[in-house]
């Protein structure tokens, strides 16, 4: 337990450094899209596939010190189903980034604009 909070404490670390190195806020830095895309979405996918209560006892069983066999079991099927969705949900939302990029590298950033879907000439 103690190497997550310190590796927790790492990453903060490094990302309060990064945003203090550019000089910026962080607002700019939070996209709500893709914390839905990335967070949210994933963990309502894989409720439907375990439920919230098989996914309350996976948590229980990750924070006990001697769980039995057969939770640790079930336990590691669901991170390994989680950890698997969040990553391919994760590679479906940078590819759709990228092309929303590629499409619109005429200067214009329009992200969240409908034009970015129109046929530009």
């Amino acid at each position: 337990m103690t190497r997550y909070w310190i590796s927790l404490l790492v990453f903060l670390t490094g990302f309060i450094f990064a945003i203090f190195l550019t000089g910026q806020s962080f607002i700019p830095l939070i996209n709500l899209p893709s914390f839905i895309t990335v967070g949210l979405v994933p963990f309502l996918f894989v409720s439907v596939l375990f439920g919230f209560r098989e996914m309350k006892a996976a948590y229980r069983t990750a924070l006990q010190k001697e769980p039995d066999a057969d939770c640790v079991l079930k336990s590691q099927g669901f991170f390994a189903v989680f950890g698997s969705t969040i990553t391919r949900f994760l590679k479906h939302y940078g590819v759709t980034i990228f092309m929303f990029i590629y499409l619109n590298s005429n200067g214009k950033y329009e992200f969240y604009s409908i034009e970015a879907f129109k046929n530009k000439e």
